[in-house]
């Protein structure tokens, strides 16, 4: 039953830390500016490029309006019109009936010069008007059965020409008879028809196919062409199709930033899955706290957001409070997880900034410096101090860094932008670090200074009742704090927790020997009944903690200050009486020690109490006691869940025989009152 709980809590912590994972590279990506990774592409007329600009796709430039104008006119005027035989002409006049309104004779006379004047003009290359050909220039093409040759205008002939001559012609073979003259005009226009045709809507074909043949463009760039090189100089037509690269990149920017973003996303997981399996594997304990990952989460979410918002407004790197995430990481985990948290939040951060390397060195640097602040942060006073290092320091590496890169760069813009990074960064932290604290339950170095306080109503309720623990815990604390120092442990957790290690006391403190004046509860009961008496105080403790709220951390050592250890006094009591006790009756319940802190509390409260209950107090003594109890320790297994190795504890036993040798050997000369 018991094992099925565990796995479902386990698989419960997996979908967490999936759906987490996941929802925060979802936000990520959707957060990333559109505009980020799209190099500036238009430059002006005598410009110089500072980057060589090729062609992402391929594209067109087209003609202007009046270019394509220009182009039709220069068409059109190349086309001349085009002349074609009559069919409806007629060489053939010898069916031509004239009616009886004139003399045989006369009619004889009339056809003559009929005749005569037809075949002339058939001879002649003549169209219906010839106004409607001007319009096309002077040259005209005539097409016949088996030529083409182009004729000027002045060479053809149309019916306004043909009447002239025509009523020449009459006025001339009948100048006396006006009547016979109009007879003439009339039959002779009746019958002649234009021997050639002009085609308008031939021409209007050949037109509208030559505007049809003129491409809208006049160049094409294609995918992967060096449009400019970096360090040239712009020319008015490279400017052109700049310019209209620019359009294009802006007419595709939709489809453009959906893949952009779908890589993006690609590329923020395959990081993202790097930081996993190095958490994973190299920071089991951070990555077994789920409140404290959704709290790295949540500063980089905040980061993230911040730097959205400051891109949309334009403004450099070393505006970003990259600072804000660097030491909070470094105050709510250790400092190695501190740069590495850092070094995500630069990585994703110079993604934002167009992949800058300059960007991802200041951030770097900058969250470096953050992570070691953080250990410095002490009382919160000193957040505002770090606010001024932050400046100059942010401020100092952008000058730095401009010179190196060869950057411009404005003196006042960069004082201003590292000084609102500062502000910004100490700020959030200051609203958010009480929040992890409470809602999450993180435990930080300025809860444990406020628990370092003797005013606890916990310590002072101990000092009351049961002074003797009082007085043990504070040598504890002394012997823990220094061991932590050694082993690279927290000191400040070791000394907090030593001090409410044995509040569990608070119950019953005569049964407890260090609280005893000479009298010894214990004698009057069974070995059995005191070892349930004794073993009380370590949950006791616990429910006590927990009830004032007490850190879980600073629970955990007072759950596992005894490990599972044997309460030798009473067992060895019992087996006078029963030598078949089991021992088992006789241990504390445990568990045993996991982290450091925990491990160097236990064996300061052992070798505290051990000595302290010496009848003979000197420093070989008290060194044979330590070494021993540590061996003890050691063999009956209560150190193997814990981080300490055994070459640390050597260092540990140096650490604490100094302090019980000042304490209990020490001999204060005899003052003369």
């Amino acid at each position: 039953m018991k094992k099925r709980k565990e796995k479902k809590k386990i698989k419960k912590e997996r979908f967490f830390k999936f759906f987490i994972s996941f929802l925060f590279l979802i936000i990520l990506t959707i957060l990333y500016p559109k505009e980020s990774g799209f190099k500036k592409v238009y430059f002006k007329a005598g410009e110089i490029v500072p980057y060589d600009i090729i062609s992402p796709f391929e594209f067109k430039i087209p003609k202007k309006e009046e270019e394509i104008k220009k182009e039709e006119e220069i068409l059109i005027s190349k086309i001349k019109p085009f002349i074609f035989e009559n069919p409806e002409f007629k060489e053939d006049i010898e069916d031509i009936e004239i009616k009886n309104f004139i003399s045989k004779k006369d009619k004889e006379y009339f056809m003559k010069n009929f005749k005569e004047l037809y075949k002339n003009l058939s001879k002649k290359i003549i169209v219906e008007n010839k106004g409607n050909l001007k319009k096309y220039g002077e040259e005209v093409i005539l097409i016949g059965k088996n030529f083409e040759r182009t004729l000027l205008l002045n060479e053809i002939m149309d019916m306004e020409d043909v009447k002239k001559i025509v009523k020449e012609k009459s006025e001339e073979i009948y100048s006396h008879t006006p009547e016979m003259q109009r007879i003439f005009y009339e039959i002779f226009l009746t019958f002649f028809k234009p021997n050639y045709k002009f085609d308008e809507d031939f021409i209007r074909e050949k037109i509208e196919e030559a505007k049809i043949s003129i491409s809208p463009y006049k160049d094409v760039v294609l995918k992967g062409e060096k449009i400019i090189g970096a360090h040239e100089r712009v020319t008015p037509s490279i400017e052109e199709k700049l310019l209209y690269l620019e359009k294009e990149i802006k007419e595709r920017k939709g489809e453009r930033i959906f893949l952009k973003k779908f890589y993006i996303f690609l590329l923020f997981s395959f990081i993202f899955l790097i930081f996993y399996y190095i958490t994973r594997f190299y920071f089991k304990k951070i990555y077994g706290e789920i409140s404290l990952l959704f709290a790295h989460f949540i500063n980089l979410f905040i980061l993230i957001l911040l730097s959205h918002f400051f891109i949309k407004l334009n403004l450099e790197y070393y505006f970003i409070p990259l600072p804000f995430l660097s030491i909070i990481s470094g105050i709510i985990s250790p400092g190695l997880f501190g740069i590495f948290v850092t070094l995500l939040g630069s990585i994703y951060l110079s993604t934002y900034f167009n992949f800058s390397f300059l960007s991802f060195i200041f951030f770097l640097f900058i969250g470096t410096l953050g992570v070691f602040l953080a250990r410095f942060l002490k009382n919160r006073t000193f957040l505002y101090f770090s606010i001024i290092i932050i400046f100059f320091t942010g401020s100092l590496m952008t000058f730095l860094l401009s010179l190196i890169f060869e950057i411009k760069y404005e003196i006042q813009k960069i004082l201003i932008g590292n000084l609102i990074s500062g502000v910004i960064s100490i700020s959030f932290l200051m609203i958010f670090l009480p929040l992890y604290e409470k809602f999450f339950g993180i435990t930080t170095d300025f809860v444990l200074m406020e628990l370092l306080n003797l005013n606890h109503p916990l310590l002072i309720e101990l000092q009351n009742k049961a002074p003797g623990t009082f007085a043990h815990s504070t040598l504890v604390a002394n012997l823990a704090e220094s061991g932590s120092r050694i082993l690279g442990a927290n000191p400040l957790l070791a000394r907090v927790g030593a001090y409410f290690h044995d509040i569990g006391k608070l119950e019953n403190p005569l049964h407890y020997a260090e609280n005893q004046s000479g009298e010894n509860p214990h004698d009057k009961l069974s070995p059995k009944i005191s070892a349930l008496i004794v073993k009380k105080h370590v949950k006791y403790g616990v429910e006590l903690a927990m009830k004032y709220k007490l850190p879980r951390e600073i629970i955990n050592i007072i759950r596992t200050h005894h490990g599972t250890t044997i309460m030798i006094p009473f067992y060895e009591k019992a087996k006078i009486f029963d030598k078949n006790v089991s021992e088992d009756e006789f241990r504390y319940p445990g568990p045993k020690p996991k982290t450091k802190e925990e491990a160097i509390v236990m064996l300061a409260d052992t070798v505290e109490a051990t000595v302290r209950s010496l009848e003979e107090v000197n420093p070989l003594k008290i060194r044979e006691t330590v070494s021993e109890m540590f061996k003890r320790r050691f063999m009956d297994g209560q150190l193997d869940e814990s981080e300490i190795t055994r070459r640390e504890l050597d260092k540990l036993e140096d650490a604490f025989i100094p302090l019980l040798i000042s304490y209990f050997c020490q001999k204060r000369p005899e003052y003369k009152t």
